[in-house]
């Protein structure tokens, strides 16, 4: 190989090298990133059950009062 040949396969390799750390990097922030979304969602999905439990929960009794006194 001539040594212009050299330098360019350098200058690729590095960029190439450069190019996978950049990813990488993306990489790892896109995993923490939809970690905290996916936490943050079973907290939400679990407030939205326990509100949806009490609402039921209230109209059974709202039923149960007015069929008693009936």
């Amino acid at each position: 190989m001539t040594a212009g040949t050299e330098e360019r396969l350098r200058a690729v390799e590095q960029s190439i090298s450069t190019h996978e750390a950049v990813c990488a990097e993306r990489y790892e922030h896109i995993v923490k990133a939809h970690e905290q979304f996916h936490e943050k969602l079973e907290s939400t999905t679990s407030v939205l059950v326990k509100i949806g439990l009490a609402l039921c929960g209230g109209m059974a009794m709202i039923l149960a009062k007015l069929v008693v006194h009936l």
